[in-house]
């Protein structure tokens, strides 16, 4: 007769066991493309790729915290999502996932499996580019650059010419308010704007570029 601990010794084995056959093995033959940065205000897409393998059980997985969750399997989301998500295959060698309008919940680790086969691991990050850009001559004749519900903090890059193409110098101080994720910058230059006509181009990084052009009379 066996005794109680070598019972739950033997019992502890055989459920180790089956959870060593169950361990998704990384393998070369399937990778994720993720892109620089997720689209806040867009569909935010990853792309599975997988060759030399039959596609019969596909899943997402999301990291939360210090564990992975499942989030969908067969392109039916079971698991928590960070906004609303559904799937498209684009060939039988891919599917994606895509993650509509999603905030900044949805910045994370996340990776695919073929059957027993996963992804190496791939991290999201997300971006709101501005939802408004405003490039304009104060009445005190200071120059104002807003940026409206931008995530995350922006950095600028302004090239200032005048109407004979000579570059003008400025100096701005700024500063950011925001209820929400997302916030709204103001940038006020030092000095004031000398009179005359004026072009500029401004790129705006929040973690991608965005350039605006214009002119100020």
């Amino acid at each position: 007769m066996c005794s109680a601990g070598l019972l739950r010794d033997f019992t502890l084995l055989i459920i180790s066991a089956a959870a060593a056959i169950s361990v998704v093995t990384a393998d070369p033959r399937v990778w994720l493309d993720v892109p620089v940065a997720g689209d806040c205000r867009g569909d935010t897409i990853i792309t599975c790729y997988y060759t030399d393998l039959p596609l019969a059980t596909w899943t997402w997985s999301r990291k939360f915290g210090n564990s992975w969750q499942t989030l969908m399997v067969n392109g039916t989301q079971i698991g928590p999502s960070p906004g609303i998500v559904r799937e498209r295959k684009f060939k039988a060698s891919s599917f994606s996932l895509i993650t509509i309008g999603a905030d900044s919940m949805a910045r994370g680790w996340y990776k695919c499996s073929v059957g027993n086969y996963e992804a190496k691991q791939r991290y999201l990050d997300m971006e709101c580019k501005p939802d408004s850009v405003l490039v304009s001559r104060a009445e005190d004749q200071h120059l104002e650059i807003l940026l409206a519900n931008v995530h995350p903090f922006p950095k600028i890059n302004l090239t200032l010419t005048d109407s004979s193409l000579q570059p003008v110098a400025l100096d701005f101080q700024h500063y950011c308010r925001g209820m929400r994720w997302t916030i709204t910058c103001k940038w006020v230059s030092t000095t004031p704007l000398p009179i005359g006509n004026f072009s500029y181009r401004l790129v705006v990084t929040t973690i991608t570029d965005t350039v605006f052009t214009g002119n100020i009379n």
